[in-house]
């Protein structure tokens, strides 16, 4: 491990202009987050960050505290940015305090086999309109929405490392609705990934042109935690 960052409230991503006191609170905490980890060492490899995420409250595991949303600010030009990360994690929990731990991500030989993860890997030739086709695809192929209480979550990509990765995050997340179910009388589909509690995004890069490969694992996160928020929603 190589920077440990403790002491903070991690924040969301905001889409107000720069002007918006959202926005400038957002910009002034990245910033703070910038200067903490301090230079990020691009001579040892690729690297992973793992955030932990403090919600204070059981019932913010469920509800409104959207993974994806805390960690794409810190790959913005004005925090780490992405080039030189593989492996980006992030957990929710109750108590213990916010965290954010960088280190050297070294790369399995082969790939392990996860007990009881579910798993749907695809393929998209070319770059246009690729979230509408995943999701179509998975609606085609899943009988419906499979998990019900706290979630957890694992995707890989494979494309070119010229492609910005971190822009895949949210777009492939926005199509899970066949998997996390979604929310109703939303007017874009709105899957209800704020009851993932453990989300994994990998990278494999490679020289692929617009093409892009997509795999996804899911199960259902079996706990004390989730057995007393089952019923929330």
């Amino acid at each position: 491990m190589l920077r440990v960052v403790t002491g903070f409230t991690p924040l969301v991503a905001q889409w107000y202009k720069s002007t918006h006191p959202s926005q400038e609170r957002l910009y002034e905490y990245l910033d703070w987050i910038k200067s903490s980890v301090g230079p990020v060492p691009l001579d040892i490899g690729p690297l992973y960050l793992h955030l932990e995420v403090d919600v204070e409250k059981k019932e913010r595991l469920v509800k409104g505290y959207d993974l994806e949303n805390f960690l794409t600010p810190l790959f913005s030009s004005r925090c780490l940015g992405s080039d030189c990360f593989v492996l980006v994690s992030a957990e929710k929990r109750v108590g213990g305090g916010s965290s954010v731990r960088i280190g050297r991500a070294e790369q399995l030989r082969s790939a392990p086999q996860p007990v009881g993860w579910s798993y749907f890997g695809w393929s998209a030739t070319s770059a246009v309109k690729w979230r509408e086709r995943l999701r179509q695809v998975l609606s085609t192929e899943l009988a419906g929405p499979v998990l019900e209480g706290l979630s957890e979550v694992r995707i890989a990509w494979r494309c070119s490392r010229r492609r910005s990765w971190v822009n895949l995050w949210k777009a492939t997340g926005d199509a899970m609705g066949p998997i996390l179910g979604e929310y109703p009388h939303s007017r874009n589909t709105s899957p209800r990934d704020d009851r993932i509690v453990s989300q994994e995004f990998h990278l494999n890069s490679e020289e692929m042109g617009n093409a892009l490969e997509v795999g996804i694992w899911w199960r259902l996160r079996i706990d004390r935690a989730a057995t007393d928020l089952v019923q929330l929603r």
